[in-house]
């Protein structure tokens, strides 16, 4: 599902329940985090998962590849 809220700053959202509105008007809820207990088991279950960033403008968590990581710790 993608975001439609465009260039509204994120800050606006920070104390919402939702992070923007779809093309009908309908609110975009914030997805769930998971508790501590579920993050531990995609930590054991996936050992990718390391890679996994949040994307806060999206509301989806994608996978960095091995590339972009590379690029990253270049900048660091």
């Amino acid at each position: 599902m993608d975001n439609t809220i465009g260039d509204v700053p994120l800050e606006w959202y920070r104390e919402e329940e939702h992070v923007g509105y779809d093309a009908d008007g309908r609110k975009i809820f914030k997805p769930g985090k998971g508790d501590s207990i579920e993050h531990l088991l995609q930590l054991v279950d996936d050992p990718s998962y390391w890679r996994t960033v949040f994307d806060e403008k999206g509301g989806n968590e994608p996978k960095l590849s091995k590339a972009q990581v590379r690029r990253l710790n270049r900048r660091l």
